[in-house]
């Protein structure tokens, strides 16, 4: 994706890590800065930081990769596949996960001693992690609308300084599926070009009645005012009973390079649930 340069390039890791291993004890693990407008390859992708249009604030930072993704299978200038095929593996730990290259791994998890600090106008709320399960969220009690926010997990803290907001609905907005729910031949999203600074955004993951987690994701620039999704992107989503689109999204990016693996911040908003001929 052209929105993600920022992100999943170098690999600082010892060259002897496979997929989704931690960073050895001599990782550098100084607080980083997110860049706004970036975004992180999901191969690389260790964390989403979300504030959403209802004031909510989550953090889900894992202490590695996500084991069953990998390199897209398609990819084009907003949209990439990745697909997963399910593995066999022999003797993997209660804690332990096949991955995609069939091989044990331990599985992804989050600190129960990360925290989150949300900040706005001189003023700050830190939120902390669940001890238990290391689940970190709540509801901003800030006044105003744009926040700075920063999060501390795995002894790395990761930083969005400028105060940045959730965007507001892009206007004149319509997205329509070519084909059908079966047989989807593409989506085509339109609407009116914002100004620079916020992307369109859709997840589409494969049908819930296949195994493994197979999914699309695309981001266009919120100023280009159009998006095509190809069916080579969507088709392979729609086994069983049909294509399960989940909607798109109206995001402010940013993402940070960590010792570990990439962090996303998104402000987001709902922008559509459903399609056009569906």
């Amino acid at each position: 994706m052209t929105v993600a340069a920022a992100c999943g390039g170098d690999d600082d890791s010892d060259p002897g890590d496979g997929p989704g291993d931690p960073p050895d004890a001599a990782a550098d693990l100084s607080p980083v800065e997110a860049v706004p407008g970036a975004r992180c390859e999901p191969a690389d992708r260790i964390g989403i930081v979300l504030v959403t249009e209802g004031r909510g604030v989550r953090a889900d930072v894992y202490d590695r990769t996500d084991p069953w993704v990998t390199d897209p299978a398609e990819s084009d200038g907003a949209c990439e596949l990745h697909d997963f095929i399910v593995q066999q593996c022999d003797d993997c730990g209660d804690d332990q996960i096949c991955d995609i290259d069939a091989h044990c791994t331990a599985i992804p998890r989050r600190d129960p001693g990360a925290h989150l600090v949300v900040r706005a106008g001189g003023d700050e709320q830190e939120l902390a992690a669940d001890p238990a399960t290391g689940e970190l969220s709540g509801d901003i009690t800030l006044a105003g609308d744009q926040f700075a926010v920063e999060v501390t997990a795995f002894g790395q803290t990761v930083t969005l300084t400028p105060e940045t907001g959730v965007p507001e609905l892009l206007t004149g907005f319509t997205a329509t599926l070519r084909g059908t729910y079966d047989a989807p031949e593409g989506i085509d999203a339109s609407w009116d070009p914002a100004p620079a600074g916020s992307h369109l955004f859709t997840r589409i993951p494969v049908n819930h009645h296949a195994a493994g987690p197979t999914f699309t994701e695309c981001a266009m620039d919120a100023h280009a005012g159009s998006l095509d999704i190809g069916q080579e992107m969507v088709e392979p989503l729609a086994v069983a009973t049909g294509l399960e689109f989940q909607g798109f999204q109206h995001i402010r990016f940013a993402a940070a390079e960590t010792a570990r693996g990439c962090v996303e911040f998104r402000f987001t908003r709902q922008q559509s649930i459903g399609l056009e001929g569906i």
